[in-house]
């Protein structure tokens, strides 16, 4: 008997309750999940898989399972008429590197030395270049800020950060205007000062 990794299709936004009653009815079954911090503290479950569940079955000893309505799958991912069966090194690397992930404080926005971030809380606002980005999501990251007119490093909390990149959303294909032209620097732009921090 050799029971394999196969994957399912399940209706959409019922993957949790589709994997319990699967192994209710004694399948083995794995719903891999990613920590996901929230802004304001605390985490979430997020499907890493959203609308597929792997389910570990022998179907040439046992037959394939026969799903019913409870189980709320739609059927087995297949190509052509076949289903085809996972590597267990395969299931085995993607259930290790989960526990890796969630391990280092869950899938979070880790920011690049050198990257432009848009700092907003409620004592300070505006453009900042990351000097030293945070081990976790819930240390600082450390930037340089213009305040006061003055070029300061300070320390920010990881949810009071987002990228740079979301203020352009509506147009991704242009980059922030970094100058007013003739070598004037926009705020928060241009060469970064030799600061002893």
């Amino acid at each position: 008997m050799v029971r394999r990794w196969y994957v399912a299709r399940t209706r959409p936004r019922v993957e949790s309750l589709a994997s319990s009653e699967l192994i209710r009815d004694g399948l083995e079954v794995f719903l891999p999940r990613i920590n996901s911090p929230l802004p304001n503290g605390g985490f979430t479950d997020e499907l890493l898989f959203p609308g597929y569940i792997f389910i570990q079955c022998d179907p040439e000893t046992s037959g394939w399972p026969i799903f019913r309505s409870e189980h709320r799958l739609l059927g087995w991912l297949g190509f052509d008429g076949v289903v085809p069966a996972l590597p267990d090194k395969a299931i085995d690397a993607l259930m290790g590197h989960i526990n890796d992930i969630n391990g280092e404080g869950g899938l979070w926005r880790r920011y690049e030395v050198g990257e432009m971030v848009n700092v907003v809380s409620s004592t300070m606002s505006g453009l900042a270049e990351v000097l030293e980005t945070s081990k976790s999501p819930q240390s600082r990251v450390k930037v340089l800020m213009e305040f006061l007119g003055q070029l300061v490093p300070a320390q920010v909390p990881w949810e009071n950060i987002s990228p740079l990149s979301q203020q352009n959303s509506n147009n991704p294909s242009r980059a922030p205007r970094r100058t007013r032209g003739r070598g004037r620097w926009v705020r928060g732009f241009g060469p970064s000062p030799a600061i002893g921090v």
